[in-house]
């Protein structure tokens, strides 16, 4: 648990999440750096005090993100907001063209743009999402086209965390040490090309002592039943919530694209959220965002990484998982 509260601190610090909200008390008629010595224990003074720490609404993140490579095809727009926003004050607009359908959250904290029909292959995309009188521009290019299903059965592909870089919270990376982390473990498995979905499992792994990494037993394993492969060669995992090293990560997604010969994950991206509380919501307004039952507790998390590489041999088990072995 040491680990964790380290590594919330690093999350809140690499915000800028520094600053607490102060409140001006006007019913203390004590004068400051004076003690009289006498406290008569009562309080009489009225709290007259503004919170400085009012969040402004502006948009908090959008994804696909700037700069984005190997995006599905099927792909959507997504946007969340620093406060709610109304059901007129939002917008979406693509270039090229694109048709499609905006959302709005019941809770107005995110909007969703759904294409009415799959974008081109190999095509670059600017996405323009105006709300509340701000406005955030988004490039990225879409995937080139599909592989052949089958050659991804049966293969595990392992993504060295350390080459993880954190867009949100910005410059959290200098601190992705501190999670203990060594390598993500992606399995697939039961590619169905009739409903455009493949088994995904998830698991973190260590060091092998052989230049490879091999399954960390002290870790659950975590399936990721079918997961989204309708925009082949890109495959998308999850939503789902994950535990990293004690560390909650809700709705969890990764997103990669296959190469041509399916020997790697490419253009990997990986977004979620990590409860906090509201303590430490308090303590740097705007930080967070609404959690699933509508809390302002979590702090979004979104993620690259370059690529995951097919390590023959190696097998997720997660029967291999256990938390009593000498060495966890």
């Amino acid at each position: 648990m040491r680990t964790t509260s380290i590594f919330l601190l690093a999350l809140l610090t690499a915000c800028g999440g520094g600053s607490i909200a102060t409140t001006t008390d006007s019913g203390d008629s004590g004068t400051g750096g004076t003690d009289s010595g006498t406290d008569s224990g009562t309080d009489t003074g009225t709290d007259t005090g503004t919170d400085t720490g009012t969040v402004a609404c502006a948009i908090y993140s959008v994804t696909p993100l700037n700069g984005d490579t190997s995006v599905s095809v099927t792909t959507s727009v997504h946007a969340t907001f620093t406060t709610a926003v109304a059901s007129d004050d939002f917008s979406f607009a693509l270039t090229p063209t694109v048709a499609g359908t905006s959302t709005l959250a019941s809770d107005g904290m995110s909007a969703t743009f759904t294409p009415d029909a799959d974008l081109a292959t190999e095509t670059q995309y600017s996405a323009v999402v105006s709300a509340c009188g701000d406005s955030e521009t988004v490039g990225f290019t879409t995937a080139t086209a599909p592989i052949t299903p089958g050659t991804i059965e049966g293969r595990t592909y392992v993504l060295p965390f350390d080459t993880v870089t954190f867009v949100e919270p910005a410059g959290a990376s200098q601190f992705i040490g501190q999670a203990g982390i060594e390598y993500l473990l992606l399995e697939s498995e039961n590619v169905d090309t009739t409903n455009e979905e493949v088994d995904m499992t998830l698991a973190t792994g260590v060091s092998d002592g052989n230049n490879g990494a091999e399954q960390d037993v002290c870790a659950q394993v975590y399936p990721y039943p079918d997961a989204d492969f309708s925009g082949n060669p890109v495959v998308e995992i999850g939503p789902q919530e994950f535990d990293v090293q004690g560390f909650i990560i809700n709705d969890m997604y990764i997103a990669g694209k296959f190469n041509a010969d399916a020997s790697k994950m490419e253009d990997i991206r990986i977004r979620g959220h990590i409860r906090l509380s509201a303590q430490i919501c308090g303590f740097a307004a705007g930080l967070c965002v609404a959690c699933p039952d509508g809390a302002v507790e979590c702090v979004n998390v979104v993620a690259t990484a370059p690529e995951a590489a097919w390590q023959t041999g190696l097998v997720v088990d997660p029967a291999a998982y256990n938390p009593n072995d000498p060495g966890c």
